[in-house]
């Protein structure tokens, strides 16, 4: 055992160390309280490095999320409500003014009336016609239908009547009517518009043509001697008056929809396709589809043209040579916003070899000839369809589009080869269907 000095032991030389104490205070009836002299001390968090607090976080900003969209939701489906209580009450309101309103006011009314002459003048088309086409004499606004007297029908199969109502001011379609011989009877025939036509006022053209093969044809009656030669009606292609006298025709304005009971003949407008993209198909007038040039023409040899309208097939013929390719151009109309073009193409002979075609909208020719060579690349305003392959039997169709419309001055080129160089016998290729696509 070790001894311990007796010196280490004194109360002196102990080091002395604080004590933790209270102090006493009388309370409330005489009660003392405890008061502690030191802070308590702070009660440990837990750490947040585990992930709980970034999961915590990201589920409250779901929750928010939630909770907006819901809103939304429930606001929408408020005006919803609301837009349906509107759409109850105006008609309502209509049903009610219908009810007030006499009894043919909501009908036809006829504002221009040619009836045929007396014996009956005829003209007639059919597969060598280059087609109709008459200025109607009256005012645009308000016409919802015009009539036309057909006679004289021989129709064959597929055969089909092709009208359009066009504005001559912009070259625009205002409606287009796909009418079958085979179908169609002698007699007036009604042709109604999608809708009355309204806005300010300006001329208006119906344009007729037929395609058929030989041996069909279709005539229309012919009303008095006209004076002014704007009206007469008149060769499109030639633009020579056809007769001094313009068709036999009915325009009316009105509700022609609600009168299809008392006409057998009343015929709708054909509908306008629209996509997924919010563009609707408008044809190209037929009078700029007749104004196709070809570009760098070479004389024709006899009445053979590369590049002609094809009045009874209402397409655009493009006949491709032994070697290169035949390029032609059409005009786009003015006052349209198109953000794109689509058509169809044929071979008309079953003795040809195959066709190429392709499409161009460009500022000129000579830019049309670099896309269509490869030796360029389209630029942000220009657009090319790619070589496509036809056969006879085997048509195709070509499509140019873009985010933004064509810009001003714009024109659309056409061109056709020959898929493999040589012998181009019986190689009738055409163009077909041209439309436009545009936002109305």
């Amino acid at each position: 055992m070790m001894p311990v000095e007796r010196d280490s032991l004194q109360p002196a030389s102990i080091e002395a160390k604080p004590v933790p104490h209270v102090v006493h205070e009388v309370g409330e009836g005489g009660i003392p309280s405890i008061v502690p002299l030191w802070p308590a001390p702070p009660i440990p968090q837990p750490a947040n490095d585990d992930g709980y607090g970034d999961l915590e976080r990201q589920l409250d900003e779901q929750r928010r999320l939630l909770l907006t969209s819901a809103q939304r939701r429930v606001a929408a489906l408020r005006r919803l409500t609301g837009l349906r209580r509107i759409n109850e009450d105006l008609q309502n309101c209509f049903h009610g003014l219908e009810r007030v309103l006499p009894p043919d006011a909501a009908g036809l009314s006829l504002t221009f009336q040619d009836e045929p002459g007396v014996p009956d003048s005829k003209l007639t088309l059919g597969w060598s016609s280059n087609g109709l086409a008459q200025v109607l004499p009256v005012s645009s606004t308000g016409i919802s239908a015009f009539e036309l007297r057909l006679s004289d029908i021989r129709a064959g199969h597929g055969a089909t009547l092709h009208v359009h109502l066009v504005s001559p001011d912009d070259h625009r379609v205002v409606d287009r009517w796909t009418v079958p011989l085979e179908d169609t009877s002698a007699g007036w025939t009604m042709f109604c518009l999608t809708a009355p036509i309204v806005g300010p006022t300006h001329g208006l053209e119906v344009r007729l043509d037929v395609e058929c093969d030989e041996d069909v044809h279709v005539a229309l009656s012919l009303g008095a001697g006209q004076t002014v030669a704007p009206f007469r009606a008149r060769n499109p292609v030639l633009q020579v008056d056809a007769s001094p006298r313009g068709l036999a025709m009915r325009v009316w304005c009105g509700d022609a929809h609600g009168s299809f009971g008392r006409h057998g003949n009343a015929l709708v407008a054909d509908g306008r396709r629209s996509g997924a993209d919010g563009l609707v198909d408008v044809p190209l007038s037929p009078g700029l589809i007749a104004q196709v040039q070809h570009v760098d023409a070479e004389p024709a040899v006899g009445d053979f043209k590369a590049v002609s309208w094809v009045p009874y097939r209402v397409a655009v013929a493009c006949h491709p040579p032994a070697h290169g390719f035949t390029l032609a151009c059409l005009p786009l109309p003015s006052g349209m916003a198109i953000r794109g073009i689509g058509l169809d193409v044929e071979v008309g002979n079953p003795k040809s070899r195959t066709v190429e075609f392709a499409m161009v909208v460009a500022s000129d020719a000579e830019r049309a000839k670099t896309l269509l060579e490869g030796t360029a690349t389209t630029g942000a305003e220009e657009s090319f369809s790619g070589w496509v392959a036809a056969d006879f039997d085997a048509g195709s169709s070509l499509l140019v589009q873009q985010a933004r419309p064509f810009p001003r001055g714009s024109r659309v080129y056409l061109a056709t080869r020959m898929l493999v160089a040589g012998n181009r016998d019986y190689a009738w290729a055409r163009f077909r269907r041209i439309a436009l696509k545009v936002h109305l």
